[in-house]
């Protein structure tokens, strides 16, 4: 398996490097179709893999290529599904979303793109500390070019400047935190280390700056791989490589529930004020990397108190989502990515009556939308299903007070939040698809190229399969927790078999529903099979030629509730009065910022932007000053060495004796 995922890497990095040699030739379908053909090739060899991980019997497969350590288990297969499965159906959309608007650089595209599935590949295949480290900055680097990609546009720079700065500052996290694991150290800072480094590209509270603002910038494509498959390899670096802490659980479960507690709600709040699309659906992703970390901590907190129905209810519960995400938010990335190519634009106030339009988008856009707010009995509703679940073990349980308290909030927020998505996915489907056209960009749009809409139809027959095939799904996510666990024993199989059973009934109740709903369609058109259907206008509230100026846009239509929390929102409202007899126009500009950027990033970088304006002193071209520099810095580097590495020299020492103690007695 480990030569296969290599074939894979090897054809995602050759077909990039041959698609950005084509690029200077004439023909520009020549680059695309390389890059396509080996973007599939590659997923299509690496699911291969995938798939025989998952078959019974298999052991995980290690090999040694050239002293770099590969390993491939249950859990880096888990995690490579998303970037795969994602990254294939992105192929197919990118050559129709980028005709037009390519400035002559598909070539360019392809090799990044592609480059960027094979370092997301590798990051799930290392596992020593200084080539994971490389996977992970060549995956940051590559997506970074992808987020640049329109660099003719100054809010598309602004927002590449800031995720390259997430990366470095997320791998500074993780340098630290690998250089002092096995130290003595405490496990809390590290666990601090690993948290923040990861947690960067996870886009955990606080840490998600870059989110809001690479995607609306970066291609839809890019955009959806990122949400979909890149930001969840956070994930998967906290639950890699935190057996390397003595850390109890009970903490690691306390830190992600609580953490995600905060960013699911505040993630759907924030996106509620959002009139661009792709926004609202970065806002979103944060909102459902928190519902998977509330899975986690009730994960740990359940194996810590020896709780294995909640153990397994949360786990089962964070992973489910997962993949139910991947699915969900890859395909409306890629849909907000055809109405941008229809309309021209991601303001959602600028948009309407696309329903009409491009009927196959919108029935999709519907589905997805809906589904990802977690109404029952579609499949986005099934892992927090599950965590509900494991928040209802808590209670009865009688583990303890803070359990109790944890799981009871976990359940109130989990509705909360689920009812804020509900609203917020309203907006955006009834902003853009319903009504009447508010621009004329809006009136001219026409249906998308199929190759746009059939990666996100495939998506939406996975999602229906879902539904009722998450019982079984469960079964293979056994090994998944066993493997995230480390070394400690996880006996999951009979809890996870009554949560089969339970996923099983609601997969009944799905069918029950569907097929009454059927049945209802089937009832109303034979009603209406032999009546005639006149057509009228609606009720119009007694204006003599109403228009779409009349409508609800997106904005008005989460208004009150923005309002409400602006301090969470960043929303700022400013009126435009008017003034004279006779006003030529009047209105209200509505602006939403970050209130993590407003009131932490942008006093810390300005803070270090002071700093460095001081710090400039240094460089007075004075070679005096550089030698002193050089001096300080090395009789520093000798301080460290003698008072904090000496413990390890003197072992090292001590090897060969012991050696030759053996040696002596064989």
């Amino acid at each position: 398996m480990i030569n296969v995922l290599l074939f894979s890497i090897f054809i995602f990095a050759g077909s990039g490097f041959a698609a950005l040699l084509c690029n200077r030739h004439g023909n520009p379908q020549l680059p695309a179709w390389i890059g396509r053909t080996g973007a599939l090739a590659g997923a299509f060899s690496g699911m291969l893999s995938v798939v025989m991980r998952f078959l019974p019997d298999t052991v995980p497969a290690s090999s040694d290529l050239y002293g770099i350590y590969l390993n491939f288990d249950n859990l880096s297969a888990f995690f490579l599904l998303p970037v795969l499965l994602v990254g294939g159906a992105a192929a197919i959309h990118s050559p129709a979303y980028l005709k037009g608007h390519d400035h002559g650089k598909s070539g360019n595209y392809w090799f990044f793109f592609n480059m960027t599935l094979a370092s997301m590949t590798l990051v799930t295949l290392v596992r020593t500390p200084l080539t994971f480290l490389l996977a992970w900055e060549l995956m940051g680097t590559m997506s970074f070019a992808l987020v640049a990609f329109e660099y003719r546009s100054k809010l598309t720079r602004q927002a590449a400047w800031i995720y390259l700065l997430a990366c470095e500052a997320g791998a500074l996290f993780l340098i630290g935190f690998f250089v002092f694991a096995g130290r003595e150290i405490s496990p809390a800072i590290l666990f601090a280390l690993l948290l923040i480094g990861f947690g960067l590209k996870a886009g955990l509270p606080f840490l998600h700056i870059w989110l809001p603002e690479a995607h609306p910038a970066a291609p839809a494509p890019v955009s959806a791989v990122m949400s979909a498959a890149m930001i969840k390899l956070g994930l998967y670096g906290v639950l890699r490589f935190h057996h390397m802490i003595n850390i109890p659980d009970n903490i690691i479960g306390w830190t992600l529930l609580f953490c995600g507690l905060a960013g699911a709600l505040f993630g759907i709040i924030a996106a509620t004020a959002q009139s661009n699309l792709k926004r609202l659906l970065a806002y979103s992703s944060i909102e459902n990397i928190g519902i998977i970390c509330i899975g986690l901590g009730l994960g740990f907190l359940g194996i810590n108190a020896g709780n294995s129905m909640m153990a397994a209810a949360g786990f089962c519960g964070a992973l489910l989502h997962l993949l139910n995400h991947m699915l969900l938010k890859g395909s409306l990335f890629m849909l907000a990515g055809t109405v941008y190519k229809a309309t021209g634009t991601l303001n959602m106030d600028r948009m309407g009556g696309l329903m009409k339009r491009m009927p196959r988008t919108g029935w999709l856009f519907a589905f997805s939308g809906i589904s990802i707010s977690g109404i029952p009995p579609f499949n986005g509703f099934l892992g927090e299903f599950l965590i509900y679940a494991a928040a209802y073990y808590g209670i009865i349980s009688g583990t303890g007070t803070p359990v109790f308290f944890s799981s009871l909030l976990t359940m109130i927020t989990l509705a909360l939040v689920g009812g804020i998505a509900a609203g917020a996915f309203s907006k955006a489907i009834g902003g853009i698809f319903l009504g009447e056209p508010r621009t004329r960009e809006a009136a001219d749009a026409s249906q998308a190229p199929l190759s746009m809409d059939l990666p996100p139809f495939i998506f939406t027959l996975l999602s229906l399969a879902m539904i009722f095939l998450a019982g079984n799904v469960c079964a293979y996510l056994i090994p998944v927790i066993t493997d995230a666990l480390g070394v400690r024993p996880c006996h999951l199989g009979v809890p996870v078999a009554e949560l089969q059973e339970l996923l099983y009934k609601l997969s009944i109740f799905a069918l029950i529903v569907t097929g009454f709903f059927v049945l209802l369609q089937f009832l109303r058109s034979l009603l209406m099979r032999n009546r005639e259907v006149t057509v009228r206008g609606t009720w119009d509230c007694g204006y003599a030629a109403p228009d779409a100026r009349m409508e609800y846009t997106a904005t008005a239509f989460s208004q009150p509730l923005s309002d409400f929390l602006h301090r969470l929102t960043g929303w700022r409202k400013e009126v435009l009065p008017p003034r004279d007899f006779f006003p030529k126009e009047a209105g209200i500009r509505i602006t939403t910022a970050d209130p993590a950027a407003k009131r932490f990033w942008v006093p810390v970088f300005h803070a270090f932007g002071t700093a460095a304006v001081k710090v400039r002193i240094l460089q007075s071209g004075l070679l005096h000053l550089y030698i002193l520099i050089m001096v300080t810095a090395l009789i520093l580097m000798l301080f460290w060495g003698y008072f904090f590495c000496g413990g390890q020299s003197e072992s090292i020492q001590k090897t060969p004796a012991a050696t030759k103690t053996v040696e002596v007695k064989k």
